[in-house]
Parts: C-alpha cells; sequence; structure tokens
C-alpha cells in the first residue's frame, strides 16, 4: 500500500467514523403510529380531525391527500374553529434548530381555512384561505430553543375540505460529539490496523 493509499483509506476512516447524523427530536412526525401518538391535540378536534389516507369518506368531502411519503398523514378536516397539534421537543436553551414539514390543500368550494405554525411562541407561518395545491415542503432553520424544551404548534382549520400535514422534523443541525462509543472503537482499532500493515517499507516508491 502506498503512502498516498494509505492516507486516503486512513481519512474514508475518519469520515465514516466521525459521521454523526442528525437526530429527529419529533416523536411520530410522519403519523406512521396511525394515530396521534406522541401530539397533544386541543381545541375544535372534531371528527373530520383525524390520521389518515387518501379516499377516506368518514366525512364529506373525502380526503384527496394521503400520505406524502409512508402510510398516513394528518387530515385536518375540522369546520368552523381552530384545533391545534403540538409537542414538546427536548433542546438545549439558545440552540439552533430546523424545523420543515410537508404541506397539502384540498381543492373544494370557496376557501375557508387558517394554518398557523408556531416555535416556542414565535409565529413561523400564517396562511388563511389558501386554495388548493399539492404537497410542498416548508423549511424554517436556525430557530433558537425556548430553553430546555421548546413547544411546536399546529393551529388550524378547514371548513369545506381537509389540509393535509405530514413528515414533520426538528433537528439540531449541529449535534453534540457523541462520546466514543464500541464502533468508535472498532473504527479506531481499523485505522491502527491500517497504519502498522499498510505502512510502506524502506523500499517503497512513490
Amino acid at each position: 500500500m502506498t503512502l498516498r493509499q494509505l492516507a486516503f483509506s486512513t481519512l474514508l476512516t475518519a469520515a465514516i467514523c466521525h459521521a454523526d447524523p442528525m437526530v429527529q427530536l419529533v416523536t411520530n412526525g410522519s403519523f406512521e403510529t396511525g394515530n396521534f401518538s406522541g401530539w397533544t391535540v386541543s381545541g375544535n378536534a372534531t371528527p373530520c380531525l383525524f390520521v389518515g389516507a387518501a379516499n377516506d369518506g368518514r366525512c364529506f368531502p373525502a380526503t384527496a391527500f394521503g400520505a406524502e411519503a409512508g402510510n398516513y398523514a394528518a387530515e385536518l378536516g375540522n369546520a368552523g374553529a381552530d384545533a391545534s397539534l403540538s409537542q414538546t421537543i427536548a433542546t438545549t436553551g439558545g440552540g439552533s434548530y430546523d424545523v420543515s414539514f410537508w404541506l397539502a390543500s384540498q381543492s373544494y368550494g370557496t376557501a375557508d381555512n387558517d394554518f398557523t405554525v408556531t416555535w416556542g411562541g414565535t409565529t413561523l407561518m400564517n396562511a388563511v384561505n389558501v386554495g388548493g395545491f399539492g404537497y410542498t415542503r416548508y423549511d424554517f432553520s436556525g430557530l433558537t430553543a425556548a430553553g430546555l424544551t421548546t413547544v411546536l404548534t399546529f393551529t388550524f382549520h378547514d371548513t369545506p375540505a381537509y389540509f393535509a400535514l405530514d413528515n414533520v422534523s426538528v433537528v439540531d443541525p449541529v449535534p453534540e460529539p457523541a462520546p466514543l462509543t464500541a464502533l468508535g472503537l472498532l473504527c479506531a482499532l481499523f485505522a491502527y490496523s491500517e497504519l502498522r500493515h499498510g505502512a510502506p517499507t524502506g523500499s517503497q516508491t512513490r
């Protein structure tokens, strides 16, 4: 193994071993449990506010949008007054977080709806009487945490039809360094082995 190959192998090992994927902080953000577990439902929680799929006819009209990905989405069809979905997220005071979600709006009749998103009491989005549109991803980055916990809240109503909400996400884009785990030790041993057995001899040429 040449010096160049050895350096590349060692750097590749270090990159893999130090990779620290962002941890998802939302519970049941894709509603794949088939219900609102992990979320607090409050306000005007009518039977037309549920977790379901496309063409669900429990209310009229039937739902036009199912899941953006997976099997289920939150079907937000409560008429008249607002309802809310909220979740308390474990955060670090002063930390920076990214919030994202997918939203669709079913077109039916004259628009009579609203949809608001707040993070720790700060409004991220406020839409009123919007027309129909397909699934669209909304991203909000660099949001400051309120403290050791921060509440993410969706407040909404849709009188003639439904909003469909899916894949709600909160991540810390700069997670704290992880402790040296068994995987880290294994990576370190691999790198050490590469250094011992792959070191060039005195006759090695460039």
